[in-house]
């Protein structure tokens, strides 16, 4: 990609790539129909969508052929962590891949980066979400590692937006423009993996953040600000000021409703949906390459909506694309929200989604601290569209004016309070319609209403009737209408095929084959058929398969030359994965003349025959079971001998049979030459321009000792233990920097002691300072230039220490770059990075100098087995079976893991100030204590990098995460 000069002043004149979602094959061909550039899907597995119906191969096969066709993108998600014993079937779906000459792969894990770089060139590598990319060091780290495209952080405020794309003009930069938000920033939540067990990280996720606590008042032990009262308190603001869910403003009188001095319940976690609308338009002048659309769990109709809503703000050829948006409301839609660019609620003209709390939507908002307008605590699910309010109610019938044309089975719904914050949906369809008979004619009536009718006309007064009738006054929803569905996708697309180059050598059974016999055509000839695969990554092109055998020869018969008799019988089968792209042939025998009506004869020697590409040829007609003599077409070149049509034909389904079977043997050779252990030179050389990779990294894990103090990991720390922080937050924080809290001045004492010997150079052992980074900083400047500065303090005053930074962000391999020359700086791997299989752990510890040792996926709740030799995955030192194998997993106890917690939530919505009626920061209440079912957590906030987080914990001992690894020596 090229340098784009950046001019803040300037107007981007680039086309963005409108990039929607595709959980399903119709989906993505009903996005294609409705104007997207791009579609990105997930796989049957490795997708952190675990929930949609993803694709096979075959599928995947159609899709590429289909875009293609059309000049669209495809990119295959495997965004997930990926375990030691999932490599192969990662490696396998890899390779598969490229031969379909997939755009791009979305990937989390930094081993699959890995698999990609090294063994996978030819698939541009997009770096997702889940990487928790969010500001310029991160795009940096990746940059240089060889990474296409970065899709950032969906936290990011525009002026974030900005300055990383100021800072990084020579890299894709993707941002989500449409769809649901998690709460915690993507790759960072935890809290379904470790309550249930099933990871977001591994697309399993539970939706946590969609259900409901009970708020209690703050911590005992742990007061609020000045002036911070207890949150169920009738003095709190949010009990002051709380209004009744379907209010669209603050109203104090409406306490009575209240239930003043208990705990609140609400969906505190639940963000809006994230619909930037015509905000596009700027991140399109600031430079921003791609714009995504979230959503494949979402059905093709929400899909296609959605795509032709931001086609048509994108290329202003749309009267009313707010009608599309209405559309997808109706199908599935939360409350609506800009998101961080601007942190406030969406109004939409004409079609008004949902109420409102926080006024009239501002189009250039600016940001309130806290970003108050993401988060809905109200209610998590679909809410539709409002149609107008309950007029009266008769029996099981209610009079309605709607503001949309209805029919009879339309879904609607209404909400009714369950708390003072918390309300409920109740869905229903319509089961019949009647016009409401009003005026004099009602009088003259015994009903009001008339005869029962199919459909209704927008603002014709009907009666409804449904199996629970809302009261009068609520607020009526559309949220499914019958005519939704869209037809699936066409069963005979183009699929695409791997191509393949076929060299066809005919020569004389006996004699020297270099040389054409001259005299009389022989009656046989030995065919050698030889086929190259021309898209994988090798160069030039590799040898499949050659196949030789005889096969009869006479004179020539019609007028087609022989380069188009074996481009038209030796194309694959129908039913195979492969295609033609160009057929060569060379003849060694005689050529004779030529009497018949056509071109004169080809010249003995090399011929060679373009086949158009594999994408612009359709299936190939089944042809006729009786052989066709040549010359059946007029005008056709004239051939120089005849072969058989029906021997072509046995032995064309005999090459492709092999040919199946070499490319399956091959596969499965290159997979095998993957994962098995090498050594080699260091693979990462850093210079001013980043890193560079030199050659696959080396692993020699034999060792079960810590890399500089020559310990049994088992004298390594637990985590809890490494940085006992008494804020309760993990990791160094604003308020650790500012008040250098105790838990930053010396590693544990029992740690320290078992020391064998001062470091080389050093005068005594005199203990270390842990420092983990946090693993979120939207404005990281001035926290690196304190702890920078802080580094440098204690390394000068205290020379016999030294300082041990850990890694929680891809970005902080780039900041970690300014300590590689500095002895007494080391480094490991905290919870933050994923470390859950050999080839993640590969590239980080190549990367950095000095890595000693790393904590492993906290999800897992497992650890790599001890090696049974020297080439095995990363190890702790416990007793090995002798049957264990290199890459098992063996459980270890709770108890091993020491009492660390890692925060479940790591959120910038903040939780207190998207309460309704909340007052300012100065009467912020947290900690706070939330309980849901027989669980009890604690939601605290605090200021990392300048920014106040929400982070929540859970109140017991987490049973998870707290055993480092050691990292292996460099060779």
């Amino acid at each position: 990609m090229q340098n784009r000069q950046y001019d803040k002043n300037q107007p981007s004149q680039h086309r963005p790539e409108l990039l929607a979602p595709a959980g399903s094959f119709s989906a993505a061909y009903h996005a294609f129909q409705a104007g997207a550039d791009a579609v990105y899907f997930g796989l049957k597995e490795f997708s952190a969508r675990k929930g949609a119906q993803n694709f096979t191969m075959e599928e995947v096969a159609r899709l590429k052929g289909f875009a293609e066709s059309r000049e669209k993108r495809i990119y295959a998600a495997l965004n997930t962590v990926i375990r030691e014993e999932e490599l192969q079937a990662v490696a396998s779906s890899l390779y598969d891949l490229e031969a379909l000459a997939v755009d791009g792969v979305i990937i989390q894990d930094l081993g699959v980066l890995y698999l990609l770089r090294r063994w996978f060139p030819g698939l541009p590598i997009h770096a997702s979400t889940q990487m928790a990319v969010h500001n310029a060091e991160g795009v940096e780290t990746l940059k240089a590692l060889g990474v296409k495209r970065i899709i950032l952080a969906r936290e990011l405020s525009r002026e974030e937006l900005k300055h990383i794309r100021a800072s990084h003009p020579d890299v894709e930069l993707e941002v989500f423009i449409h769809g649901a938000l998690c709460y915690s920033v993507s790759g960072l939540c935890l809290a379904s993996g470790i309550l249930l067990g099933r990871s977001g990280n591994r697309g399993e996720c539970a939706q946590i953040c969609r259900s409901w606590f009970t708020a209690e008042s703050p911590l005992a032990s742990t007061p609020g600000p000045p002036g911070a009262v207890p949150l169920s308190s009738a003095e709190s603001p949010l009990i002051a000021a709380a209004h009744l869910p379907n209010s669209t403003e603050t109203n104090p009188t409406a306490s009575s409703f209240f239930m003043a001095g208990k705990s609140l319940e609400g969906y505190f976690f639940s963000c809006k949906d994230l619909a930037l609308g015509e905000e596009v338009l700027a991140l399109r002048s600031m430079g921003i390459d791609a714009f995504k659309i979230e959503g494949r769990l979402k059905s093709p109709e929400w899909v296609a909506a959605v795509t032709a809503y931001y086609r048509g703000i994108l290329d202003a050829h749309s009267p009313d694309p707010e009608s599309h948006l209405e559309r997808a409301c109706w199908i599935f839609s939360r409350s609506l929200t800009r998101g961080y660019v601007a942190s406030s609620s969406l109004e939409i003209p004409k079609v008004q989604p949902h109420p409102t709390n926080e006024g009239s939507f501002k189009k250039k908002g600016t940001v309130s601290p806290g970003f108050p307008g993401i988060l809905d605590p109200r209610f998590p699910g679909h809410r539709g569209i409002p149609l107008g309010k309950v007029l009266e109610v008769e029996g099981n019938y209610f009079l309605l004016k709607p503001s949309k044309g209805l029919s009879v089975r339309d879904g609607l719904q209404f909400f009714r309070p369950l708390s003072s914050l918390r309300m409920e949906a109740i869905p229903f369809g319509i089961e019949k319609i009647h016009p409401a008979i009003q005026g004099e004619e009602a009088s003259k009536r015994a009903t009001k209403r008339g005869k029962p009718i199919l459909t209704c006309k927008a603002g014709q007064p009907v009666w409804i009737k449904a199996p629970h009738p809302p009261p009068r006054g609520s607020e009526i929803f559309l949220i499914s209408t019958h005519a939704d569905t869209l037809p699936e996708a066409p069963g005979n697309l183009p699929r695409k095929r791997i191509p393949l180059e076929v060299s066809v050598v005919v020569s004389p059974v006996t004699g020297d084959s270099s040389q054409p016999i001259q005299g009389t055509l022989p009656k046989e000839a030995v065919l050698t058929i030889i086929v190259n695969v021309v898209n994988i990554s090798t160069a030039p092109p590799e040898t499949l398969l050659t196949w030789k055998g005889t096969i009869p020869v006479e004179e020539a018969r019609s007028g087609l030359g022989v380069e188009e008799v074996f481009s038209r019988y030796l194309s694959p089968p129908g039913d195979s994965f492969f295609q033609v792209t160009r057929v060569s042939v060379t003849l060694n025998i005689p050529v004779l003349p030529n009497t018949k009506k056509g071109k004169p004869a080809p010249p003995a020697g090399k011929q060679e025959m373009p086949v158009p590409p594999a994408t612009k040829i359709e299936l190939p007609p089944s042809r006729a079971k009786q052989e066709i003599p040549a010359g059946s077409e007029s005008g056709s070149p004239s051939p120089s001998i005849f072969i058989p049509p029906s021997k072509l034909k046995e032995i064309r389904r005999e090459v492709y049979r092999e040919a199946e079977e070499a490319w399956m043997r091959r596969k499965e050779a290159y997979i095998q030459g993957i994962l098995q252990p090498r050594r080699e030179t260091t693979p990462y050389e850093y210079s001013k321009e980043g890193w560079k990779i030199q050659s696959p990294p080396s692993l020699d894990c034999s060792p079960c000792k810590d890399s500089y103090t020559g310990l049994p990991i088992r004298s390594l720390p637990s985590r809890d233990r490494l940085y006992p922080s008494h804020s309760g937050i993990p990791f160094v924080t604003d308020r650790d920097l500012q008040e250098r809290s105790s838990s930053m001045e010396s590693a544990p004492e029992p740690w320290v002691s078992e020391f064998p010997s001062a470091p080389a150079g050093f005068t005594e052992p005199g203990g270390a300072l842990f420092l983990p980074l946090a693993p979120v900083l939207f404005t990281p400047d001035p926290y690196w230039a304190q702890i920078e500065g802080l580094i440098r303090t204690h390394l000068e005053e205290k020379p016999s220490s030294f300082v041990y930074l850990g890694l929680n962000n891809i970005g902080h391999l780039t900041f970690a770059r300014r300590f590689f020359h500095e002895e007494r700086v080391r480094f490991f791997v905290d919870y933050g990075l994923y470390m859950a299989n050999r080839f993640a752990l590969r590239v980080v510890k190549d990367l950095i100098p000095r890595l000693d040792f790393y904590f492993p996926w906290i999800e897992e709740g497992k650890l790599l087995e001890k090696p049974s030799h020297s080439s095995a995955s990363p190890s702790v030192d416990q007793p090995t079976s002798p049957s264990a194998r290199p890459g098992d997993f063996q459980a270890i106890p709770a108890g091993v893991w020491g009492k660390f917690r890692p925060p479940l939530f790591v959120g910038r919505a903040c939780v207190y100030r998207s309460l309704p009626g909340s007052g300012s920061c100065s009467a912020c209440p947290f900690p706070l204590v939330l309980r849901q079912g027989n669980r009890t957590f604690i939601l605290r906030s605090e200021r990392v990098g300048g920014s106040c987080l929400n982070f929540l914990f859970t109140s017991p001992p987490s049973p998870y995460g707290s055993r480092p690894y050691p990292v292996p020596p460099p060779e």
